[in-house]
């Protein structure tokens, strides 16, 4: 059997599926195997995962229909035999000391999970390093301490102190089946929630300092793009994470995370590219505004992020539409032309 599982869901990526794979082929450490899961792709990634699969027989490709990337990750779990579990989305690529590095920490120190730092990379071939504020050996005191303080906002640094997916992690088998359920169903986030879900069992980690895992921006990503859906499974990520969340760790960031990257960057970020007029802004909220999320982010006095946050969250809290629109929305259709 192979000592470590590559977990790949694949879904119409055709573009970027052979950067994946081949950055997979060229890992220094060779005791792997990759199981790629075509998630009723409509392009030619299905192909190309066939193609793969008979390149080298370390690629076991999975064709199913369409259910969702937690299911697909699922689906790839039950079927792969590795001690230890990894992640890669097929859009992004890894260095070819990605899996090596990771698993060099886990042997040397003894921990459940290895987790190192990522690129962003952009389509004119830049790079950004994201290096989180959470670095070194932790064992389970200090793990709650982390997930109490840092895991979803850091106020010093102003985001993650660690990176919140599933890639970049390299885990033990008997922690991942579970934390891929607790996210099942979901669209967005459901990496955020299995990872905490994870984070809240194992008994020790390491962070690196080492990048070496490449997050690829482009047009088209389920992440980047609007639908009214968006709020909905966000929002029910939201109610997860505090059904979850038994030791109240997440109390003092949940609402800010979710002010700042899911209610603040939809609004300003993602609803311009297709709400345009305040009528369809001020409808748009509404289907949203009674939520039970919603009314629960919006339960708070401030952001404590300062004047502007609070102001705009004041606005929408109270339900002064019209004033968000023209003081904050019409910037942001302007930017968006």
């Amino acid at each position: 059997m192979p000592k470590v599982s590559v977990i790949v869901p694949v879904f119409n990526v055709e573009q970027y599926l052979p950067a994946c794979l081949d950055s997979i082929l060229a890992q220094s450490f060779t005791d792997w195997e990759c199981i790629l899961v075509d998630d009723g792709s409509n392009d030619k990634s299905g192909m190309i995962c066939d193609v793969y699969g008979v390149k080298d027989r370390r690629f076991v490709v999975i064709h199913k229909t369409n259910e969702g990337v937690a299911k697909a990750r699922i689906t790839a779990f039950e079927h792969s035999q590795g001690d230890l579990i990894t992640f890669v989305d097929a859009d992004d690529f890894v260095e070819v000391t990605y899996i090596q590095s990771m698993l060099n920490d886990i042997e040397k120190y003894h921990v459940d999970m290895a987790i190192c730092q990522y690129y962003t990379f952009f389509q004119n071939d830049n790079c950004r390093s994201n290096r989180r504020s959470v670095q070194g050996y932790y064992e389970r005191k200090s793990i709650d301490k982390m997930l109490q303080s840092q895991f979803l906002y850091d106020y010093e640094t102003r985001c993650a102190g660690v990176p919140i997916t599933l890639w970049a992690k390299l885990v033990k088998r008997e922690y991942v089946l579970n934390a891929l359920k607790v996210g099942e169903g979901l669209k967005w986030s459901e990496d955020q929630i299995g990872l905490f879900y994870m984070l809240n069992r194992i008994k020790s980690l390491y962070v690196s300092d080492k990048i070496l895992y490449y997050y690829v921006m482009h047009e088209g990503q389920t992440t980047k793009s609007y639908s009214v859906d968006f709020w909905f499974h966000q929002f029910e990520a939201y109610r997860r994470y505090k059904e979850l969340d038994t030791n109240h760790f997440l109390d003092k960031q949940l609402h800010i995370r979710w002010w700042l990257f899911v209610v603040k960057a939809c609004i300003m970020k993602l609803m311009p590219q297709t709400i345009r007029s305040y009528s369809a802004f001020h409808d748009e909220l509404k289907k949203i505004d009674t939520h039970l999320s919603w009314r629960d982010i919006f339960s708070k006095t401030t952001t404590y992020l300062g004047s502007k946050n609070d102001v705009m969250f004041w606005l929408l809290k109270f339900r002064f539409y019209y004033v968000f629109f023209i003081i904050f929305y019409r910037r942001a259709l302007r930017r968006n032309g």
